[in-house]
C-alpha cells in the first residue's frame, strides 16, 4: 500500500465504533467478491469512489488486504462525503410552485 494511501486511511480512524463499521464494509466487501463482483463496482461507483484510488489498491495492495483496504476507503469517502454536507448548507426553497 503506497504511504500516502495508508496515511489517509489510518489518520481517519480512531474510535472503536469506526472499526466495527470497517469490519462490516469488510465482510460485504468479501461476499461480492465472492458472488458477485459487477455489483461491488455497481456500488463502489454509487458511492463515488474514485477510480484512481480503485486502481491504487487493486495495484498495491496484497490480495489478503484488498478487501480490508477497500472498506477503508469507502469509509474514508464516506466521512468525507458527511463532512463535505455538514459544510454546505441549502436554504429550502420557498417558490410556491416547488410545493407539494
Amino acid at each position: 500500500m503506497s504511504d500516502e494511501l495508508l496515511h489517509r486511511q489510518l489518520e481517519i480512524f480512531s474510535s472503536e465504533a469506526e472499526n466495527d463499521y470497517i469490519l462490516r464494509i469488510k465482510s460485504r466487501i468479501e461476499e461480492l467478491i465472492n458472488t458477485d463482483v459487477n455489483l461491488l463496482f455497481s456500488y463502489l461507483y454509487r458511492l463515488d469512489i474514485e477510480e484512481m484510488r480503485i486502481k491504487e489498491i487493486i495495484q498495491r495492495v496484497e490480495p489478503d488486504f484488498f478487501s480490508e483496504a477497500l472498506a477503508r476507503e469507502i469509509w474514508v469517502r464516506q466521512k468525507e462525503r458527511t463532512r463535505q454536507k455538514q459544510a454546505i448548507k441549502v436554504t429550502p426553497i420557498r417558490d410556491k410552485d416547488w410545493e407539494i
